[in-house]
């Protein structure tokens, strides 16, 4: 684990994806609240975050909005990711972090499972809102000291 900005990761991974966000014409808001540091590692949060925003680019609609944000709730940095998709159901919101499961035509449903250990391995943990019709909320609870 190293002391890092979790905002400056974010920044280069939409920096990253630039093209794909752009070439879906979806408006993508940033804001940062929190800008002091936490631990964690550094390539597995960026495979975190691409995870996020990719399914938030394949959730948001043509000229869609992701809207993400970095604060912090006590002891944790939180990583908020929104999109404006077409939103979850429960029973599909209870199944999402599991192995295999997909919902997607040429997804293995692998993603968000990975997404979940890793989280878990930093002793964060991920909480998910969604309605269907309106869009999904992802909040990822990492520990500022890393413990």
């Amino acid at each position: 684990l190293t002391e890092q900005s979790i905002g400056k990761v974010v920044e280069e991974i939409l920096d990253f994806m630039k093209l794909s966000i752009m070439s879906r014409n979806i408006n993508v808001e940033f804001e940062v609240y929190y800008e002091g540091p936490s631990f964690f590692d550094p390539d597995m949060m960026k495979l975190v975050i691409m995870n996020f925003i990719s399914n938030a680019i394949d959730a948001a609609k043509k000229q869609g909005t992701i809207r993400i944000e970095i604060k912090e709730d006590g002891n944790y940095v939180v990583l908020v990711i929104n999109d404006n998709g077409e939103g979850m159901s429960e029973d599909i919101r209870k199944n999402i972090f599991n192995p295999f499961f997909t919902t997607k035509d040429k997804g293995v449903g692998l993603g968000l499972f990975i997404v979940h250990n890793i989280v878990h391995a930093h002793n964060g943990y991920i909480e998910v809102e969604s309605a269907e019709g309106v869009g999904t909320t992802f909040f990822v609870y990492i520990p500022k000291d890393g413990r």
